[in-house]
C-alpha cells in the first residue's frame, strides 16, 4: 500500500514538473503569465477555481525569483487540492512595503500544526518551500487560517525580487 502510495505522489510530482515547464514556456515566461496558466490547468484538472490576482508590475522580475516563486505557488496549490480538500484557492503577488509578497490561501480543512512542524513522512513540499525562499534571501509562512483553510505567504526582499531595479513596481 505504501508502495502504491509513493509511486501516485511520483505520478504527481512528475505531472506537476511537466505543467511546471508547460507554463513557464521556455525561461522568458513571466511570473504572472505562467501563475494563470498555472491556474487555469489545476482548475481544469481539479475543477476547483485557482484565482490569481497580480498587482505588480513584474516584467524586471529576476529569473531566480520568478522561478521560486513559481515553485511556491505551484507546491501551495497542489497541497491545498491534494491534501486540504480546498473548494477555492487565491493566490495574490503584491509588494508590501519593502517585500515583493506571494500569498496563497485555500479555503479547506487547514493544516495540523504538528505537520508543520514536522513535515509529511516522504514529502518534501512545507521544506522544499522554505528552501525556496531562503534562497531568494527571504522567508515563507504557513499557518491555519482562522477563518478555515491554510495560507502560504513567501516574502522577498524587493532589491533580492528585482536585482538593479531602481523604480518602483506597484500598479
Amino acid at each position: 500500500e505504501r508502495a502504491l502510495d509513493r509511486a501516485d505522489e511520483a505520478l504527481v510530482e512528475a505531472r506537476d514538473r511537466v505543467r511546471d515547464l508547460r507554463a513557464h514556456v521556455g525561461e522568458s515566461a513571466r511570473l504572472d503569465t505562467a501563475l494563470r496558466a498555472l491556474a487555469a490547468a489545476f482548475a481544469a484538472e481539479h475543477a476547483v477555481p485557482v484565482v490569481v490576482n497580480v498587482d505588480v508590475d513584474v516584467r524586471n522580475l529576476g529569473a531566480l525569483a520568478r522561478d521560486e516563486l513559481f515553485g511556491i505557488a505551484r507546491e501551495a496549490v497542489h497541497n491545498a487540492i491534494a491534501h486540504a480538500d480546498a473548494t477555492r484557492i487565491d493566490v495574490d503577488l503584491r509588494v508590501d512595503r519593502c517585500d515583493l509578497v506571494l500569498a496563497v490561501r485555500d479555503d479547506g480543512r487547514g493544516i495540523d500544526e504538528a505537520l508543520l512542524r514536522d513535515g509529511r513522512e516522504g514529502h518534501w513540499g512545507l521544506r522544499g518551500m522554505r528552501e525556496r525562499a531562503a534562497a531568494m534571501g527571504g522567508t515563507v509562512s504557513i499557518a491555519a487560517r482562522s477563518a478555515g483553510g491554510t495560507e502560504v505567504l513567501a516574502r522577498v526582499p524587493l532589491e533580492r525580487a528585482f536585482p538593479g531595479l531602481h523604480t518602483p513596481v506597484g500598479r
